[in-house]
């Protein structure tokens, strides 16, 4: 930032110093630079600052923001018509100054210039008092363009430039006795009147009648008689107008007249405004003293030996020492050498150059705290082009410390998103209602199978196509409005890329923002319909080893029964043959009647539904209770291979399923490990879904070709799976769930007991540790699946 001098500020030209005065004039270098230092302080105020005497309602000083602020040729006149507008808008006029004006009062006020440019202002008044004499303080804030401010602030400087550039300086000669005899019309007008011939006439024979207080011109005369001279002799005249100004006298004895009267020589200029500015110089220091002590920002100033100049409370409060400790000492004083010498770099640098420095710093704090600071420093060059470094401080401790927090959870929120086993997809809802994605977490492209980047930018119905038809896109929408709380549901999932069953939780994560987290449990359900299928065989295995048992007596009875009939009835059975007789017949009639009457028929059906019913009692005891068969490893394939044997020569899938018909493709592995099972038992359950897969193959044939079984066999981390695949009509979903209950068939009635793949499922799981499951959809066939672990279960 370069130098910012007080071109703006009034300058009186051609006053002596004060080393010919006596008195601190305005214009000596001591005063001129304090009070310089306070506008320059003040003029890096950001409000413009009034000074404004209450009662007359006169503009006394004015800050360079206000300078800018105003614009106008006429500061004193742009101030009255300020108030003007400011009385319009509280509804009261102001006659002439503002001491009815309550106080902090604030408005916002239209302004019109003389150039028509309506100007809006925000304008605060407070008043203080000095000296049994009220101020008022306006801070005012404009907010037209910066350009048209620079404008009216270049114009008013110019104003002023000129104005001062021809401050007067009034000539005068008088005698001891009091006559009036020279006058320059500086010093006429500096008195009030129009010319110095109008002074002489006013004048005359009374310059006593100048002096507000005749004593003082007493004092004067005493003063030449004894000194021969008089300098900056500091009086009070009286002007034509009868108002009261201050002016320095410069004067000495001439030479004396023919009569013996002693001329007085010399020139005065009016230093009522300099007597003024002693007083604002005092007030402005007071005001200043007040604002800087108010803002919570510590602030200082240091000279080109980085001695304190000024400090404010709140640097007191940061160093943790009274003002009387800090000014005219250094950093050295109060702070680590490293860090003092962190200051004094950045300040050698700024008096370099001058170029503004805003930097974050470390500072020891006065009670040892260690403060992280962000320092704004500029560079003020006074009159005699002493150089000063001006800087504002702001403790961003806490800010930092804030930031640091966000920072940790920040990454603890990523941390936790990115490895979450839940796929996460972040959306934010646009003002079309489109719902965009914004993000999304590894477990959704594990899900999703390619990387989310792809999809960042695109709709919801984009990223999930099959949703597009549902009522959940309107849902996330309600959601992320925040009209509903988190939402979650269990529902299946279908697209190109992506299908299964799924639990999706959704939720609000900032305005118009959801997260959709989504689980996939297919396999979940999966493992749970497991579950409950083997809690329901456990449960029906009690009851049919219960059946099984009661079952069994009676039919033994009723098959004994029927065969017991037919060996009564046998011919070749002498005792069948005299009972006949004893009963007046023989036994060929009877038997003649019998198969009339188709008994022997009913006898024969007895015994195969009796038979029947014998294989079920069998199936249910196998059912119920675990195998004692001996295990011992087998080769999987060839397992398989006995199965097809077995089914290719049983009887009934012969006369049934003729297997020429239907054909056998091995998919088997090399090299698996052999499997500790029962082999009987493992041949049994692939018989089993043979004969299954054969019936439902003659039933429904496959329509694009000719029926296939397809035989699989392949390593697992724990062991061997089998996979039994054929090309029938396959099977619904409610279906496919129950296959594995006993009796559930889809059998016609007499072709099925409803137990084979409940024995296989206990066989599978109870017997060997394994698990078994199918995989089926209508029209295109059933797998199932069949995993054996490969050490021995106990």
């Amino acid at each position: 930032m370069t130098e910012k001098k007080d071109a703006g500020r009034p300058q009186p030209l051609g006053v002596p110093s004060g080393r010919e005065t006596g008195a601190p004039a305005a214009s000596s270098p001591y005063v001129r630079d304090e009070l310089a230092l306070f506008h320059a302080l003040l003029d890096r105020a950001n409000d413009p600052i009034f000074l404004v005497d209450t009662h007359s309602g006169v503009l006394l000083e004015a800050n360079q923001a206000a300078i800018d602020l105003l614009g106008l040729s006429k500061v004193d006149q742009a101030w009255r018509s300020l108030l003007q507008n400011f009385s319009v808008v509280r509804h009261a006029p102001l006659s002439q100054g503002l001491d009815d004006v309550p106080e902090g009062e604030t408005h916002e006020v239209a302004y019109t210039d003389r150039s028509g440019v309506r100007r809006l202002f925000e304008l605060t008044l407070s008043t203080m008092r000095i000296d049994d004499h009220r101020y008022t303080v306006g801070v005012a804030r404009d907010i037209t363009t910066r350009k048209e401010t620079e404008c009216a602030l270049r114009h008013r400087e110019q104003q002023l430039r000129t104005f001062f550039e021809t401050a007067p300086v009034g000539i005068f000669t008088t005698t001891t006795s009091g006559r009036h005899l020279f006058s320059n019309a500086a010093n006429a007008r500096i008195h009030g009147y129009d010319s110095p011939e109008a002074f002489q006439q006013a004048i005359g024979e009374e310059v006593v009648s100048l002096y507000a207080d005749p004593d003082e011109r007493k004092e004067f005369l005493e003063r030449l008689k004894r000194d021969g001279a008089v300098e900056s002799f500091e009086t009070r005249h009286r002007k034509k107008d009868g108002s009261i100004i201050w002016i320095a006298v410069w004067a000495q004895l001439g030479r004396t007249s023919d009569d013996g009267e002693g001329h007085i020589e010399g020139f005065c200029i009016d230093i009522t405004e300099r007597k003024k500015a002693v007083q604002e110089i005092r007030e402005a220091r007071e005001y200043l003293n007040s604002i800087v002590n108010t803002i919570g920002d510590p602030i200082f100033v240091k000279n080109e030996q980085h001695r304190f100049m000024l400090a404010n409370d709140a640097l007191c409060a940061l160093i943790g020492r009274p003002r009387e400790e800090i000014l005219g000492r250094t950093d050295t004083d109060f702070f680590p050498q490293d860090q003092v010498e962190t200051f004094w770099k950045v300040d050698d640098l700024l008096l370099a150059t001058g170029l503004e420095n805003v930097s974050e710093e470390v500072i020891t704090a006065g009670g040892g705290e260690i403060r992280t600071i962000v320092t704004k420093k500029t560079r003020y060059v006074d009159a005699l082009g002493q150089k000063s470094v001006v800087g504002v401080i702001r403790d961003i401790t806490e800010r930092k410390r804030m930031e640091r927090s966000l920072e940790a959870s920040e990454e603890k929120f990523r941390n936790i998103v990115e490895s979450s086993p839940t796929a996460m997809f972040f959306y934010h809802l646009e003002p079309d209602d489109r719902l965009l994605l914004t993000g999304a977490n590894p477990a959704a492209d594990a899900l999703m199978g390619l990387q989310h980047q792809t999809f960042i930018g695109r709709p919801l119905e984009d990223v999930f196509p099959g949703l597009a038809r549902t009522p959940y896109p309107a849902l996330y929408r309600q959601v992320a409005r925040g009209s509903l709380g988190a939402q979650a549901y269990e529902a299946p999932y279908q697209d190109n890329r992506l299908s299964g069953h799924h639990d999706v939780r959704v939720f609000r994560t900032g305005p118009d923002a959801v997260v959709v987290d989504i689980l996939d449990v297919t396999e979940r359900l999966r493992l749970q319909e497991m579950m409950i299928q083997s809690e329901k065989m456990a449960s029906v295995g009690g009851l049919a080893a219960g059946m099984a048992h009661e079952i069994n007596n009676p039919l033994s009875s009723i098959l004994q029964a029927a065969q017991v009939c037919l060996m009564q009835l046998d011919p070749a059975l002498p005792a069948n043959q005299e009972g006949a007789v004893a009963c007046g017949c023989s036994i060929e009639a009877v038997r003649c009647y019998l198969e009339k009457r188709r008994v022997f028929k009913f006898l024969a059906g007895i015994q195969e539904a009796g038979k029947r019913a014998a294989t079920i009692v069998a199936s249910m005891l196998e059912f119920s209770r675990k195998s004692e068969s001996r295990r011992a490893p087998a080769d999987i394939n060839a397992v398989l291979e006995r199965s097809v044997e077995l089914a290719s020569t049983d009887y009934d899938l012969k006369k049934n399923y003729d297997f020429r018909h239907i054909n056998i493709i091995r998919r088997y592995a090399e090299g698996l490990p052999e499997v500790t099972c029962t082999r009987t038992e493992i041949e049994q359950v692939i018989l089993n879904l043979l004969k299954n897969a054969a019936q439902a193959m003659a039933g429904h044939p496959p329509a694009g070709g000719a029926p296939t079984i397809v035989l699989g066999t392949s390593r697992t981390d724990t062991g061997v799976r089998i996979e039994v695949t054929d090309n029938g009509p396959g099977m619904a979903d409610p279906v496919r769930r129950r296959v594995f209950e006993p009796f559930f068939t889809t059998k016609e009635p007499g072709l099925g007991t409803g137990l084979g793949l409940a024995v296989s499922y206990f066989i599978i799981t109870a017997n060997h540790g394994g698990a078994i499951r199918v995989e089926s959809e209508p029209g295109k066939g059933a797998t199932f699946i069949i995993e054996l672990p490969v050490e021995r279960w106990p």
